[in-house]
């Protein structure tokens, strides 16, 4: 197991108590076989789902079912978090596919059940190798630190950060490069996702207030993203939590009526997305297909690796380096005219005539490929497992290397580094706009790394 951390002000919730998320997540697990099966039964094969695809999303249901019980026995973060995006954006999505057999990504090329059975074959493959790459060269965890603090935290300059980042994306004044950079500087994610660490880690030096004002930058931040058009607002602050909680505690346990809330929240997660969908493009209203496409990840990663020869311009190496020097380390001016590989691959399928920064800019579209996806397309089938294997275990291997003398510095390096696994990594909108965002935000992060450090956490007494 990955070593907890000293339970220094941990929030007042007993873990003997508790109930790890993994058991929750194999009732989930059940729910979704189930509704494979009802929906197989009652709707029958289609063009993307056939006999083999029922087969297969029924194995990868068992899969899922060994890997909870194997996270439940000994907690790891990681094979957490790729059960969670593994059963609600691949596995639940061939049930929602059996029963509503459309989807606009499929549209785009030429698709069949083959290559959706292609895809969930290699989905398995490549959490085997995120599951081995974890566990290889395990150690018995790290020892808790024996230093623990009396803090005095002051959360003024942080208020006010967030405050800052919020405005400057509502200002209709500053021009879009001024507030893309300002976003830079004051990223309002960072410092909520440093505010969840403090609320984590030091709740017990927090005073009421101080808890509700963080609780209300989170609930804020949900609100705001959603009135911006994002439909991905309320998931971004749930696996920042889980993010939290897991390097704060060592594994993710919440008591049984958290769990009841937490299905209680599922509509109204399918209210902002509707909401979010209505404020990106009101003129269509509010389409419930819309959701069952974004939930789809699997669509995404079977559409790319099914169309990896045509998206093979962009998708390369080449590619992501001339993309990168142009996004990431030449502003105001580009060398080679290569937008990110994510923004380029919109050019592919709409036969756009040529791929340059203006294009994109005037049809702007982003498309996450997914870590699977770009695997199968970047490297190649047994080069890309390769490729996840390798990843996962360098993923693990500097996670546990995330050891200060002060906690909170601990803490934070690691919620990050399973951040950077689930947005970057599960998630990923390509490498090169991992590179890209890494080389804009490094030296911000820093700063609030050190700002947090510092002056936030005021040490009052030490025993």
């Amino acid at each position: 197991m990955l070593g907890p951390l000293p339970r220094e002000g941990l929030m007042p919730v007993d873990d003997r108590k508790g109930v790890d998320f993994s058991s929750f997540l194999l009732l989930v697990n059940l729910g979704i076989t189930a509704a494979i099966i009802a929906c197989f039964l009652i709707k029958g094969p289609n063009d993307y789902v056939n006999i083999r695809s029922f087969y297969l999303s029924l194995a990868f249901s068992a899969q899922n079912f060994c890997f909870l019980f194997a996270v439940r026995r000994r907690p790891d973060p990681f094979v957490l978090l790729m059960v969670i995006h593994a059963l609600f954006f691949y596995e639940l999505r061939v049930a929602t596919l059996l029963w509503s057999p459309f989807s606009i990504v499929f549209v785009r090329n030429l698709f069949s059940a083959a290559d959706l059975n292609f895809a969930i074959l290699f989905v398995m493959a490549a959490n085997c190798a995120i599951f081995l790459g974890v566990n290889l060269f395990p150690d018995h965890g790290l020892r808790p630190l024996q230093v623990r603090e009396k803090l005095s935290v002051r959360l003024g300059v942080p208020v006010m950060l967030f405050a800052f980042g919020v405005l400057f994306n509502l200002s209709s004044v500053a021009t879009a490069v001024i507030r893309g950079y300002a976003s830079i500087v004051f990223n309002y994610e960072y410092v909520l996702l440093f505010a969840l660490v403090i609320y984590a880690l030091y709740y017990d030096s927090l005073v009421r207030r101080q808890r509700i004002l963080i609780v209300c930058m989170a609930v804020f931040f949900v609100i705001f993203r959603t009135a911006i058009g994002s439909r991905s607002a309320i998931l971004t602050l749930f696996f920042y939590i889980v993010c939290v909680w897991f390097s704060v505690r060592g594994r993710f346990m919440l008591a049984k009526k958290t769990y009841l809330a937490l299905v209680a929240a599922v509509p109204i997660a399918l209210v902002l997305f509707l909401a979010a969908s209505f404020v990106r493009a009101p003129i269509k209203g509010l389409q419930f297909q819309e959701l069952l496409d974004r939930l789809g990840l699997l669509d995404m990663s079977a559409e790319i690796m099914a169309s990896r020869l045509q998206y093979g311009g962009v998708v390369n190496v080449a590619h992501y380096f001339k993309s990168v020097i142009d996004s990431g380390l030449t502003p105001g001016f580009n060398l080679f005219d290569a937008p990110k590989a994510a923004n380029a691959v919109s050019a592919i399928y709409t036969a756009m005539p040529g791929i340059s920064l203006q294009i994109v800019r005037d049809n702007y579209n982003s498309d996450m490929m997914t870590l699977y996806g770009e695997a199968c397309a970047l490297l190649g089938p047994l080069a890309g497992w390769a490729g996840i294997l390798i990843a996962a275990f360098l993923f693990q291997k500097i996670y546990r290397s995330c050891v200060f003398a002060d906690t909170f510095k601990t803490v934070v390096s690691r919620t990050v580094i399973l951040v950077i696994f689930h947005t970057y990594f599960l998630g990923s909108f390509g490498i090169d706009w991992f590179i890209v965002d890494f080389i804009r935000s490094a030296a911000p992060f820093i700063a609030l790394f050190y700002l947090f450090s510092r002056y936030v956490r005021r040490t009052l007494v030490r025993v």
